[in-house]
């Protein structure tokens, strides 16, 4: 029987991985009984996406051939997509119900996986085929090869790029730090030197493992005797790189770039990088293996420029890096890396300990390993890297002293799946828990999120109850209350919705709570919103164990309107606003605009047959012109100080979205011309009420 051709298979998995790339998987469920679902792309994509993959597999084979069978020259270079195969296994049954950790491979961070498979696909057949077109001699000589490779180490590395453009305040940190080294007190310096390397949030090791290959390269250079002075000085210069910023307490600050503290320490250990590749024997699976950590490195730095402000740089001090959340959305990534910004933890010893010793095997089996080529040897370095980072997490998950609580898909503050849900681009919906394929519209009413009392500690702008900030599509919810023991013993008690992490609520409601009882208040979101809470007295929030949200129905994500942010909400007799800037004062019957400012908001019709909305604006004490602006329309109104006038803002037949924009070009602190203590800049007063005599000014 005939073979099939590696390059085939491999073309197969690498159309197989890309079509479930463009799934969507989430966990849902509660905390107690978690479901995994997923939303699959349509059967003829894949076969489309496959028969992608083989031509451009087609191609390189044709490319490459030279008198050879015609699949042969192109096995060794696509060897490495059969790494690829890995994202399929989150989507198997029972097998990640089983090692939870796989869910990380359905996650965003599997481009990254990408990243480095392709990047070693291109590492191995880019020079074969400059060969092929008739480069006879290597372009790059292996030492020449050696230093680029220390080179590109260090410059694509997350600390260095987010950092460079601070280079010359570095020497400022240094010298400042060498002066103060009198006052310093030592008992930081264990918390500082590991955290600078090893912390999750500004630890180099953590967006830059290749930078771990330095100090490898350091410990060769000193064995080897003829590099013995220089490693001995590159050493001193590490040793002495970390722990003077170590000194410093606190070692690391909000306002900082991964990475700052030891910014200096980079170039240094470009050196020993390029020390070490260049003894690493062309194709060994040892030097796919250094390959395979700069690929991740450049696919972190990657993310963090590309997809920021989605990925943050800037961190939140909070022990949780915005990379590792962001990566892993079905599970707590976060949870099982060190973090050390509050003090040494023997949590974070021990998972140091592990990561190191994962690392230090692997790269011991990598150097034993005698690849016969260089696309198998890159296939057991992507396979060895993948298999060592889920066996880490997932022994960190079962054995560090903290980490025994597992994760809570009710705790988190998003619904990753239902924020992209589309059925048209992914119609084929599976539960995993019975195994069985269900319509799209099942699957949002099986999530939820909860709170209860001290669970969520995350700061936040405005204060909500428990804590308890989400963010949620746009789509029906609702908010389930359960009283505690000492519930009812608030008279009048009232519960509001809050949209937005600034201005007033949405919308308030009485509250009438028994002990253990519970009470339904379902809402809708006519919008993306980044910041859901609920806000009540404090007294009202001692009377709630639990409020959790559920969804009724989400709105596909190709059918909601597409807004900014929505920063602030209110609500009116006759449309609900969302703002998305802070370029507004809304109050109970209006807003101010804020002077020499321009407001964008989308409007919501509560009745899609309702008229043209209807607005009356004044600018109070002082003239002035406001401009109001919708696409396709604008008009502008030169306003009387102390008379209010009226504007039509058109609508088309059945639209409730109303995007618009108000500039005032001037503006007036009411404090500078009448007694108030009220020093806003006020540019014009903005109502929905056709007979409004709003005041000049007025407290929020």
């Amino acid at each position: 029987m005939k073979r099939i051709p590696l390059p085939l298979i491999a073309a197969v998995i690498a159309g197989v991985a890309l079509w479930l790339s463009r799934a969507s998987f989430d966990v849902a469920g509660t905390t107690s009984v978690p479901v995994r679902v997923a939303m699959l792309p349509s059967l003829p994509e894949l076969a489309g996406l496959i028969t992608l993959t083989l031509i451009v597999a087609t191609g390189m084979a044709s490319v490459l051939g030279r008198g050879q069978r015609f699949w042969e020259p192109a096995t060794d270079p696509l060897l490495p997509l059969f790494a690829l195969s890995l994202l399929i296994l989150p989507y198997l049954p029972w097998l990640p119900d089983w090692l939870p950790a796989l869910r990380l491979l359905a996650g965003p961070g599997r481009i990254i996986v990408w990243i480095v498979v392709i990047g070693q696909v291109l590492w191995i057949f880019l020079p074969r085929l400059a060969s092929r077109i008739g480069v006879r001699s290597p372009v790059i000589s292996r030492s020449s090869g050696a230093v680029l490779f220390g080179v590109v180490s260090v410059a694509m590395s997350a600390p260095f790029v987010l950092n460079v453009r601070a280079a010359p305040s570095t020497f400022a940190d240094l010298f400042h730090t060498i002066s103060r080294l009198p006052q310093a007190t030592l008992s930081t310096v264990p918390s500082g030197a590991l955290g600078m390397l090893f912390d999750q949030e500004y630890g180099i090791a953590a967006y830059a493992p290749v930078l771990l290959l330095g100090f490898v390269g350091l410990a060769g250079m000193l064995r080897d005797k003829s590099r013995r002075w220089l490693g001995a000085g590159l050493s001193a210069a590490t040793v002495a790189l970390i722990l003077l910023p170590a000194t410093v307490d606190p070692w690391w600050s909000r306002s900082m770039m991964p990475g700052r503290p030891v910014f200096l320490l980079l170039p240094v250990l470009g050196v020993p990088i390029a020390w070490l590749y260049e003894r690493l024997a062309p194709g060994s699976a040892g030097r796919a293996g250094a390959q395979v950590l700069l690929l991740v490195s450049a696919a972190i730095t990657l993310t963090i420029v590309m997809l920021s402000p989605g990925v943050p740089a800037m961190q939140d001090g909070d022990g949780s890096s915005a990379l590792l959340v962001w990566m892993s959305p079905a599970w707590q990534l976060w949870r099982e890396a060190p973090s050390y910004v509050a003090d040494v933890t023997r949590a974070s010893s021990i998972r140091v300990l592990l990561w190191l010793l994962a690392f230090a095997v692997v790269a011991w089996l990598l150097a034993r390993r005698q690849a016969s080529s260089e696309g198998r040897g890159a296939l057991a370095a992507a396979l060895a890297t993948v298999v060592m980072f889920v066996a880490v997490v997932t022994t960190s998950a079962a054995v560090v002293p903290d980490a025994a609580a597992r994760f809570d898909v009710e705790g988190r503050a998003l619904f990753p799946m239902l924020e992209t849900l589309d059925p048209v681009a992914r119609p084929i919906a599976i539960r995993y828990d019975a195994l069985s394929r269900v319509s799209p519209a099942e699957l949002p009413p099986l999530f939820r999120l909860s709170a209860v009392p001290d669970q969520r500690t995350g700061r936040q702008p405005v204060r909500v109850v428990l804590n308890a900030r989400f963010r949620l599509p746009a789509g029906k919810y609702v908010l389930d209350i359960k009283g505690s023991d000492s519930a009812g013993s608030v008279p009048d008690a009232s519960m509001a919705l809050q949209v937005g992490r600034e201005g007033r609520p949405l919308e308030t409601w009485p509250l009438t709570l028994g002990r253990g009882q519970h009470v339904h208040r379902e809402f809708d979101l006519p919008l993306d919103a980044e910041f859901v809470g609920f806000r009540a007295a404090r007294a009202v929030e001692g009377t709630i164990a639990e409020l959790s949200v559920s969804p009724l129905d989400v709105v596909e994500s190709r059918k909601r309107f597409p807004a900014g942010t929505v920063l602030s909400a209110a609500a009116f007799a006759p449309v609900r606003i969302f703002f998305h800037d802070s370029a507004s004062y809304p109050e109970a019957n209006g807003f101010w605009v804020k002077g020499r400012s321009t407001v964008h908001m989308t409007m919501l019709k509560v009745k899609e047959e309702d008229p043209d909305v209807l607005l009356a604006v004044h600018s109070g004490a002082r003239p002035n012109v406001v401009t109001f602006a919708r696409p396709g329309w604008s008009k502008s109104l030169e306003l009387v100080a102390g008379v209010t006038e009226r504007v039509t803002i058109p609508t088309r037949p059945g639209e409730r979205f109303i995007p618009l924009t108000i500039t005032s070009a001037d503006g007036f602190v009411p404090a500078e011309i009448e007694q108030s203590r009220d020093r806003r800049l006020l540019g014009a007063w903005i109502a929905f009420i056709p007979d409004d005599i709003a005041r000049t000014s007025a407290t929020p």
